[in-house]
């Protein structure tokens, strides 16, 4: 699960701009995080989401279009640092969740 006190917690900053309505998927897990290659995103349950890595400037750097309970990234070509994970559906509910990658 995610690491507490990790670096990216400790920048203070928070997932700025992006508004959780109504919650997407009571659970979206990140694993491994932090993450080296690859990240696998499981949710709670199968439906149509989108899923974003944004960097700490809130721009767009990923994009992918899912539709089952499992998605895995392959992060090799992102700098090392600390990025939000967004997840949205067509209903507009969004979840994001800060994750780290580490070399």
């Amino acid at each position: 699960g995610p690491i507490d006190g990790s670096i990216c917690d400790s920048l203070g900053i928070d997932a700025v701009g992006f508004n959780e309505v109504k919650p997407i998927n009571e659970k979206v897990e990140l694993f491994p995080n932090p993450a080296n290659n690859t990240l696998q995103v499981q949710f709670a349950k199968q439906e149509t989401v989108l899923v974003e890595i944004l960097d700490l400037s809130g721009k767009v750097i990923f994009s992918t279009g899912i539709n089952q309970n499992m998605v895995q990234i392959n992060l090799e070509h992102f700098a090392q640092g600390c990025y939000f994970l967004r997840a949205g559906n067509d209903s507009g509910e969004q979840k994001s969740k800060r994750m780290m990658i580490v070399r």
